[in-house]
Order: structure tokens, then sequence, then C-alpha cells
């Protein structure tokens, strides 16, 4: 059920992934969607590693092996989605990172054809956002700056 890990870094990513997958398994109680989404955002860490350390994982089979693991609470799609959404923006990467990230992303659009898309979507919109954060700092610290007198127009 487990596939086999080529790597030193496959290996740590994939004993993760188990250990995620053991933990929804024996929780206690019914798992929620909004339970089980918290704990998948622990995994963000272990999948921006995997991509700086040029992993190529197979995101269906982890994803459908946290599907089982929920007892179906979230279905395969939804968590490839949704644990793309952890995803760096590219320009946070370094190119070979990118590339890596690139062929995971590739591999899961091919059966689910709208997620890089989306995914563009939604990194134009976070670059928007930290360049709206950007400009209101600067203009807080340009305000400040004339206010104490450090800057004049």
């Amino acid at each position: 059920m487990t596939p086999t890990p080529s790597t030193p870094t496959d290996l740590i990513f994939d004993i993760e992934v188990d250990s995620f997958c053991h933990g929804l398994r024996a929780f206690p109680g019914k798992l929620s969607q909004e339970l089980v989404y918290r704990v998948l955002k622990e995994l963000k860490p272990a999948i921006l590693t995997a991509f700086e350390q040029l992993e190529n994982f197979d995101f269906l089979k982890i994803s459908r092996r946290l599907s089982d693991a929920t007892g179906n609470v979230l279905s395969e799609k939804e968590i490839v989605f949704f644990l793309s959404l952890l995803f760096p923006l590219p320009e946070q990467l370094d190119e070979d990172s990118q590339c890596s990230m690139a062929e995971v992303i590739d591999k899961a659009d091919q059966k689910y054809s709208t997620l890089l898309s989306d995914l563009e979507i939604i990194w134009k919109q976070e670059r928007e956002k930290e360049l709206q954060e950007a400009t209101k700092m600067f203009s807080r610290n340009q305000n400040d700056a004339f206010e104490q007198g450090r800057l004049r127009l």
C-alpha cells in the first residue's frame, strides 16, 4: 500500500504522510471536514521540504492515502486541491524547486484539469495581496517619516 521510497528524503516524507494517515485512522471520534483540513495544514512544511529537496512525489497517491485514512470524509480530489493551496508561490522557490513543484502539479493536473489554472488564479491573488500590503507599509513609513520631520516635500 505504501510506495517504496527511493531516497532518504522520500523516506522522511513518506513517514510523515504515514504518520498523518495513522493519526487520522486512530482518531477516537468522528472526523469532520474542518478537523481534517486543520490536520492537513500541518503537512505544509513537509511539502515545502519535498520541493526544496527536488522530490517528485506522487501527489495523487498521497491524496488517495489521506482520503482513505479519513474514511473518505474528504475525497482524493478535495485533498489534492486543498493541499495545493499550501504550495508556495513559485517565486519563493529556487529554479530547481520550481521545476519539482511544476512536475508534481502537472501530474495532478492531468487528472484534475483545472488544478493548474486554479493555482494560477490563487497565486495572482496572493501576489496582489502582498503588493497591497507592501504599498500600505511603504505609505505608512513615508507618513511616519514626514510626521517626524525625516522626510521633506
